[in-house]
């Protein structure tokens, strides 16, 4: 699929079910007077993904990939060129929830007017923010950046809400847009979000808890005081019975125990009572992350922090780590290379579309978010059948290239 941007870059999907299949697809684009690929992305497909700004950079990126492609070595390069020969596909993706520590003023603010949906899933969740705790994330956010600014957004009673907000609409944003994720872990006070995402507790109780663990460590310094630990089991145990919910078992992480939950309601307000004085383990649950198939890692949150150590953690095993926040690049564009490099790991169904100088023009399906109690794999079914509808497109494709071929 080739994606035309206003501001001189396109980005150009090419798949195809194996990796020979492809080799053969490049080849016929690369004599053909416009290259064009396939439309849609395909989960398990073969993709090459091209930002390219006009026909002789593609040509020119089309050719460097095509022996890459035929020697079934991968590519990530950042200046647009996006390959796996092994397309892991949803199966394998994980996303990783930044905590304190991470913020900012302006966090994710650039990918308001590049990320479809993203600016009203910060509004909607602020106004639900300040009206169940009283905190204005988006003022504490979005104020003038200055030392008193980050003094105020640094303070725990800020700085976990403001996360969890700011996460929170972001994740909305990719369940809508159709990137879901297999497995979920967040660092510290990440692990609240990364178990709202699942289905664990609703939306009120994420609120809820992250402001609770917010001011109970806004004094705690090396050591978890047992003033803190008593008012973050208080308000566990506040937590209304119908608010929680099963969730998949090995879907979510702890960075406590390093291990994944068991998805059991019940046992949960006990193991985050225990979280909160634990270490936080996040090399071992890397690795154990790894070692149940987790290969794509993306950043839901801000700054670059917890990739960066999934990169140094793997070293040169297989894995691709990517990152939704854009920091100074320009915002719409890291947004079509974080697609183009999604598309290129062999996920599918994700909703992607025109490249635009200031928005990306993807169409969302029905609101993910409105299903968040019944858990993340509930939404799944948005996937499953936009990859299907894909997928006759896919095969129709296919045997134009084929018939041009001969």
């Amino acid at each position: 699929m080739k994606t035309p941007g206003e501001n001189g870059w396109d980005v150009h999907y090419f798949q195809a079910p194996s990796g020979a299949a492809l080799a053969r697809i490049v080849s016929a684009a690369l004599v053909s007077p416009e290259p064009k690929g396939a439309q849609g992305a395909i989960a398990g497909m073969h993709t090459l993904s091209i930002v390219a700004r006009g026909p002789d950079e593609l040509r020119t990126k089309l050719e460097q990939a095509l022996g890459h492609i035929q020697n079934q070595q991968p590519i990530c390069d950042p200046d647009g060129t996006y390959y796996q020969h092994e397309p892991w596909g949803k199966p394998a993706l994980a996303f990783l929830y930044p905590g304190q520590g991470s913020q900012h003023v302006g966090m994710l603010g650039a990918l308001k007017n590049a990320l479809p949906g993203m600016r009203e899933h910060l509004e909607t969740l602020s106004s639900t923010w300040r009206d169940l705790i009283g905190i204005p994330v988006d003022d504490l956010v979005f104020s003038a950046s200055d030392a008193a600014a980050e003094q105020r957004l640094g303070d725990s009673c800020h700085a976990q809400p403001c996360l969890g907000w700011a996460s929170a609409a972001l994740t909305n944003t990719l369940f809508d847009l159709g990137v879901t994720p297999s497995f979920l872990a967040g660092h510290d006070d990440g692990e609240l979000v990364a178990l709202w995402a699942a289905g664990a507790f609703d939306l009120a109780s994420l609120i809820a808890l992250s402001a609770a663990r917010g001011r109970a460590l806004a004094d705690a310094h090396a050591a978890v005081p047992p003033t803190a630990a008593a008012a973050w089991r208080s308000a566990l145990a506040a937590v209304p019975e119908d608010a929680l919910g099963y969730f998949a078992p090995g879907q979510v992480w702890s960075s406590g125990s390093a291990q994944a939950y068991d998805g059991n309601p019940g046992q949960l307000r006990n193991e985050l009572v225990e979280h909160l004085s634990q270490p936080v383990r996040w090399v071992e649950l890397v690795e154990d992350l790894y070692a149940h198939g987790a290969r794509i890692f993306l950043e839901v949150g801000p700054r670059r922090v917890l990739g960066s150590q999934v990169s140094e953690i793997l070293g040169s095993r297989p894995h691709v780590v990517l990152f939704a926040d854009p920091l100074s690049d320009p915002a719409a564009q890291h947004v079509a290379h974080l697609f183009a490099a999604l598309a290129s790991t062999g996920l599918g169904a994700i909703k992607f579309g025109d490249v635009g100088r200031n928005v990306v023009e993807l169409r969302s399906s029905p609101s993910v978010a409105a299903t968040r109690s019944m858990g993340a794999t509930q939404a799944n079914h948005h996937l499953e059948t936009n990859s299907r509808l894909a997928e006759t497109f896919f095969t129709n494709q296919t045997r134009a290239l084929e018939l041009l071929r001969d």
